[in-house]
This record gives structure tokens, sequence and C-alpha cells, in this order.
């Protein structure tokens, strides 16, 4: 038997997408109009984020890596973020005893012996626009990048990302072709993670004292609104201590009719009849009988794939039952 050999290639555009959902409603792909093509990406659009109510999407959970600055209890999160699914209160172990060396363009430290360094926080007193790099080096001379930081860095806080693989060496630097200055640069050994528990809105309401200040962070207070943001209680004492949450995220914005949708192949048939469904609501040249067929199809295919949609972890139960008597 002659198979292709290989995986994974088959790469579906947003517009052959269109083109389905249009024959699937029983209409040629060549009435397009920029109308319905607008109409097609504002209905993709709003079936993506419809999905945020149904349902754990796994593709959209991440890890966020989120700075903390003495004083201030309220952190906004990340664009996008649906809900906070865990959050956990980060001590780290810092390197220290590093030589400092910087100039315009670098952000040096480097030590007599090699270190392992898991994660880093770099807090910046300016920015540059160009890229910029976490470097090492074993002689000092020649420097290799480990990772580009993303374009959202801030300033006044610390900025914090893992590292993986490990990253071991005597030299490491903050490096970029603008000038830029550095506040403090932390390299992290080990990380103590400790998880946080949730407040509802009256446990919040009835401390006594909102403001006390501590190293630890116990509890957090989450507010679901358009632009979601938490609250640490104690509120943080200490810069170098940090959270990490794992998020669910909205799916990524339709875009172009030239790029692809940020969904699971295993998704791709499902979301065609959805879109199919929409746009035979929309379209008036749609025959009504098809229309009734084109909703069968998608309610049944949405089924299937959110009965697929998990992680094949096993669920423990366990069962607080205590004693009682009559």
């Amino acid at each position: 038997m002659t198979t292709s050999g290989t995986i994974g290639n088959t790469q579906i555009k947003t517009v052959k997408l269109l083109e389905k959902a249009l024959r699937r409603c029983g209409l040629a792909p060549n009435i397009i109009t920029p109308e319905i093509v607008s109409t097609a990406q504002e209905d993709l659009y709003m079936f993506l984020m419809s999905l945020a109510t149904r349902g754990l999407n796994l593709w959209c959970v991440d890890k966020q890596l989120i700075g903390l600055k003495v004083g201030q209890a309220t952190y906004s999160t990340p664009v996008g973020t649906l809900d906070v699914l865990n959050l956990m209160h980060c001590t780290p172990t810092v390197a220290l005893d590093g030589t400092l060396f910087e100039d315009a363009n670098n952000y040096q430290l480097s030590y007599l012996a090699d270190q392992s360094i898991v994660r880093f926080g770099v807090q910046f007193n300016t920015l540059t626009v160009s890229p910029i790099e976490l470097q090492t080096s074993v002689d000092g001379l020649v420097w290799v990048t480990v990772k580009t930081l993303p374009s959202d860095l801030v300033t006044g806080v610390v900025n914090w990302y893992d590292l993986d693989p490990v990253q071991t060496s005597s030299h490491f630097r903050i490096h970029s072709v603008g000038a830029f200055t550095v506040a403090n640069l932390y390299l992290v050994s080990g990380v103590r993670e400790i998880a946080i528990s949730a407040f509802n809105r009256d446990d919040y309401a009835n401390q006594p004292n909102k403001t006390q200040q501590s190293d630890f962070a116990t509890n957090y207070f989450y507010e679901k609104l358009i632009s979601p943001r938490f609250t640490l209680w104690p509120v943080p004492a200490n810069q170098v201590n940090h959270v990490s949450m794992f998020r669910y995220r909205q799916v990524q914005d339709v875009g172009t009719l030239t790029e692809e949708l940020e969904i699971p192949v295993r998704w791709l048939e499902a979301i065609t009849w959805q879109l199919a469904l929409r746009l035979a609501f929309e379209i008036p040249q749609v025959d009504p009988a098809r229309r009734q067929e084109v909703a069968a199809m998608a309610q049944t295919q949405i089924i299937e794939i959110e009965a697929g949609e998990t992680d094949g972890a096993p669920i423990y139960y366990a069962p607080n039952i205590g004693v009682y008597t009559r």
C-alpha cells in the first residue's frame, strides 16, 4: 500500500473553510462577495468566542509568569484571559555573587563557576524597539542566544521567563543592538511554587485588613471583568517573588482569508459545519430545507468533538465523610 509518508502537512486556509461551508449550504463558492466574506469572518469569530462557555478548549490553556510590585495588590491578566485555572506563588532561588558588567547594549552577570538556570527575571528602566535577548557564554567572548524576549515588555516590574532546557553557563547577559537600561537581572536556579487559594467576593470583602503586606500571598480574589484582574492577599512585600498562572484564554483572532484558524485539526469538521449553519441563516439564497439538514449535522459534529475534548488524565475522587451519630 502506498501512502503519502507525511503527517500534518495538509493546510486548510480560512478561504477554503469558507468555500466548504457555502457548499454545505447548497451554494457555489462563486457567489462569494466582500459582504459574505465579512459576515463569515464575524460568524467565525463569534462562534470561536462562544466555545469558551461550552467547556475547556485544551489548546487554549497556557502558563503566564506575572511579576509583582511591592505594595500593589491588584494585577491585570494578559490580554485574552477568560479565566484563571491555577495560581501559584513562586519563591525563586536566585544565583548570587555574580560580577556585573553593563553598557548601552548589554547587562552581564559572570560567575566563577557554572550556574544552572531554570528561570530568569529582568526589570528594565528603559526599553528599546530592537529585539532583546538573553545570551550565554562559556568564556565571555562567544555568545549564544537562548531566548528572545517578547515585545510586550514593561518597565518598573520584573518580567519573568522560564528556560527549557535548563541553561548551564558561567556568563549570562541581556543584549540588544538598541540602547536600554536594566535595574535588576535575577537568574534563578530553582523555584518553589505553592498554590494560592481563591477567595469569593464575600471572603475578600470580609478581610479586615486588605492592605496587610507579606512576602507570601495565600489567597486571591478574581474578578471576571471585560479585562479580568486578580487581587492578592496579603499584598506583596517582595518584588523577587512572583506568580505563576495557568489561564484559559481566547482563541486567536480569525485573521485574513489566507491564514489558518488557531484550532486543532480535529476541530476542522465541526467548525466548518458550525460556520455553514450560521451562513445558512444569513444568506437569503439558502433553501430552508437545506438549513434544517445543516443544523442537524452541525449539532451532531459539535457533540462528537466536545465529547472527545479531554486530556485523558485520570480523575480522583476523595470523599470526606465524617462520623455521625443518630
